[in-house]
């Protein structure tokens, strides 16, 4: 709990402070000879607005809930004292995230983290934010997760953004990251760095870097005719991951080999690309390329990465290596997506088990096998004959080791 004092000019985080008088109000509860609010009672704004709770001689007191339909909070939950809202509480959105942490003045002031719900493929809840507030608003330190795994950290600015000129994206290594200046946590211009310790600052870690290169970087997410900035400098975390080199599939050419051992679920390339749109109804021209891959693993925006023509080879794009990894049926890769600070959202691939240090990297690249290249078919014919117990859909399922491996828990 944070002490210090709250500022005149602090942002309520309570929607309903002070409103207990706003005209067309619907009080209902006991009052006391003063007529004062006394115990249980409940107020609604015209708005929609709600609070549910105890009073003491008209100031809420004790337990109580607030809901605002119109700023799609769901609950605030805490204790009240003397009509200010005081201590550890939580407030709920309405798109179920959880904000934890301490309030001081009805504002939230101290530790405080942020947790949303991940419903893709699997429901779990994940801590997105942590830091610190002063007087509602964030202060110091803090983290904030990025879809893939990867931190943006640094010391916030005074409206509570990632801005200023030492703030860092840490990879899901939580070893390698890019540091340097961002506005509002988008990447202006960053160093690849190494993470070499953490020291505790109040309740919060603050990280310590080593520069390791003075090659700057920045974001600039690509689109349908360009590939961003700078597609020959190699990305900090690939390098230390995977590496490019003759593949042991016959007329694979290149392939992508792990450099270090890799435990499961660990990402272990990216894959950027020019962005394709998306359009109902057109078949793939896989003479074009046959390097498109879906931008979110879950294929709902229908948007696609390409990597068409001569941009395939190292000389001319090296930037992310992704598409350098081969397609196997007994795959040891999966795909997943990642924010990345200088592409933006892209896909990824994450160890499917734990992968050693020289193995070749393989994903299963799911093509439908009616809507395929040439040789993904005859690939999947092959399959199809020295493994007759399969089916032609389970064999093109990219899922099928997982779900196989979830049968044999099962049994």
């Amino acid at each position: 709990e944070d002490s210090s004092p709250v500022s005149h000019d602090r942002v309520c985080s309570d929607p309903t402070y002070g409103r207990e008088e706003e005209e067309g109000c619907q009080i209902h509860g006991g009052r006391n000879g003063e007529d004062r609010l006394e115990g249980s009672a409940s107020i609604q704004w015209e708005n929609g607005d709600t609070f549910k709770g105890s009073f003491s001689r008209g100031l809420r007191s004790g337990w109580g809930v607030v809901s605002c339909p119109g700023k799609d909070i769901m609950a605030i939950t805490g204790n009240w004292k003397e009509g200010e809202l005081e201590g550890k509480g939580r407030l709920v959105t309405k798109e179920t995230s959880v904000y934890e942490g301490w309030f001081k003045e009805s504002s939230f002031h101290g530790p405080a983290r942020r947790i949303v719900m991940k419903k893709f493929k699997t429901f779990r809840q994940q801590v997105s934010w942590l830091g610190c507030y002063k007087s509602g608003v964030p202060h110091g330190q803090c983290w904030q997760w990025m879809e893939g795994g990867g931190y943006l950290t640094g010391i916030v600015d005074k409206d509570g953004e990632f801005t200023g000129d030492s703030i860092a994206f840490v990879y899901p290594d939580l070893e390698t990251a890019l540091v340097g200046q961002f506005c509002a946590g988008v990447m202006i211009s960053a160093r690849p760095a190494r993470l070499e310790s953490v020291e505790m600052v109040g309740a919060i870690m603050t990280p310590v870097f080593s520069i390791q290169t003075s090659q700057v970087v920045s974001f600039c997410m690509s689109t349908q005719y360009s590939l961003g900035d700078n597609p020959l400098v190699p990305d900090p975390y690939e390098a230390r991951t995977c590496q490019v080199r003759k593949s042991l599939v016959e007329g694979g050419g290149e392939g992508l080999y792990a450099v270090r051992d890799v435990e499961k679920d660990e990402i272990v390339a990216f894959y950027n690309g020019v962005r394709l749109p998306y359009k109902p109804g057109e078949k793939e021209n896989w003479e074009t390329s046959g390097y498109k891959i879906f931008v979110n693993a879950d294929h709902t925006s229908g948007e696609r990465i390409d990597l068409p023509g001569d941009l395939i080879y190292m000389e001319n794009y090296c930037a992310t290596v992704g598409h350098k990894m081969n397609h196997s049926f007994n795959y040891n890769c999966k795909e997943w997506f990642v924010h990345h600070p200088r592409h933006g959202l892209i896909p990824c691939a994450k160890a499917d088990r734990r992968i050693l240090a020289g193995e070749e990297l393989f994903l299963h690249y799911g093509y439908d096998p009616l809507n395929c290249p040439p040789w993904y078919k005859e690939a999947l014919d092959c399959f199809l004959e020295d493994n007759t117990e399969l089916e032609m859909w389970e064999a093109a399922n990219p899922n099928r080791l997982d779900q196989k491996k979830s049968q044999w828990r099962d049994d």
